[in-house]
């Protein structure tokens, strides 16, 4: 069974052949979505009051509070659930706030802080199934953002498939071969940040 010390022992591993900085995180959410539910809560009050008005051919008082009790108390219970929770947001608005908190999370763990501009955010949104990797400007520089794809493909398949931890390590392996050709280690190579999976 895959752990989280073996997805650290792959985190060295790659370090020690290149002069990358890998920081893995796994957040269980990146966002709780307040507005959209609320937005959410409101159109189900509204669609059960019309279906009310539809059954009884008018509403009194009565019928509109239990109608947006209902309602809301169905959406809560609703983004309970990650299934749910990710038919209900739109994409593009899931897709920001993972953005924005793996932008954060970038930060927050000094990725930032490498020498040579070399450390690498592997940000995993558990919830949303979503996973954004941000480069340095180092090594931004040289390769953008498309150069992450097959790696966050492969963390999202790990997710799907419930073997988290081993999407990890595949992932990490993509970056390894990106980073053994335009990140060699050096000479007088340090490891700059710590190499623990972080999570939030």
């Amino acid at each position: 069974m895959v752990t989280i010390k073996d997805v650290e022992k792959e985190i060295e591993s790659v370090e020690k052949e290149t002069s990358g900085e890998l920081v893995p995180v796994v957040a269980k959410k990146s966002s709780d979505y307040r507005t959209v539910e609320m937005i959410n809560a409101f159109v189900f009050a509204y669609l059960f009051m019309f279906i009310d008005f539809g059954v009884h051919g008018s509403l009194n008082p009565l019928n509109i509070l239990f109608d947006t009790v209902v309602a809301v108390l169905l959406i809560v219970l609703l983004f309970r659930f990650g299934f749910f929770k990710r038919i209900l947001v739109p994409k593009k608005l899931m897709a920001q706030k993972v953005h924005s908190a793996a932008m954060m999370s970038f930060y927050r763990n000094g990725v930032y802080r490498t020498k040579n501009k070399t450390g690498i955010l592997i940000y995993v949104s558990l919830a949303e199934r979503m996973v954004v990797v941000i480069g340095d400007e180092g090594i931004h520089n040289k390769v953008g953002d498309d150069a992450w794809k097959d790696v966050i493909s492969i963390i999202i398949n790990g997710i799907k498939t419930k073997k988290v931890e081993q999407g990890i390590i595949d992932g990490i392996g993509s970056c390894r071969n990106l980073l053994k050709t335009h990140f060699p280690i050096d000479k007088d190579d340090k490891n700059e940040l710590h190499n623990k999976v972080v999570y939030e």
